[in-house]
């Protein structure tokens, strides 16, 4: 196959599925207060987290193209499957977090010391992504 030769549409939608599941992951619904509170941004005021967000703009940007590029390859992969189910899919999803992100994400966390909380939520994050967004991929490639 191809390396561009994919359903550029559920790439695309994979995007966005990333980003809404983002939006929901570090919203205080699930695990935004306590990341927060790990990251040591608890104490902020809403002016200084305004501040904040007002600068993350290239770490969005970074996350669009991370995104996007994480889409691709997934897809390119999960095209060599004889057999494109939802749960294959997850399961290559889940093989390339285990392989592929969770061991330099832990590899930073150590050298940046951050803490423990920060890592459990931005790896569980990743991985439930992987999961959804293969699984999609795999039907859709």
């Amino acid at each position: 196959m191809s390396l561009f030769a994919v359903n550029w549409l559920a790439i695309a939608l994979s995007v966005v599925i990333v980003f809404a599941l983002g939006m929901a992951w570090y919203s205080p619904l699930l695990f935004g207060k306590q990341w927060a509170s790990a990251m040591g941004w608890d104490d902020m005021t809403p002016e200084q987290m305004k501040a904040k967000q007002g600068e993350a703009g290239p770490a969005y940007i970074a996350s669009l193209v991370g995104s996007l590029l994480t889409a691709w390859v997934l897809s390119v992969l999960l095209s060599g499957l004889d057999d494109r189910t939802w749960i294959n899919g997850a399961s290559v999803g889940i093989l390339a977090w285990v392989g592929l992100m969770l061991p330099p994400a832990v590899t930073n966390a150590m050298f940046q010391e951050t803490s423990k909380t920060v890592l459990k939520i931005n790896a569980g994050y990743q991985l439930t992504y992987m999961i959804v967004i293969g699984a999609l991929l795999a039907v859709w490639v």
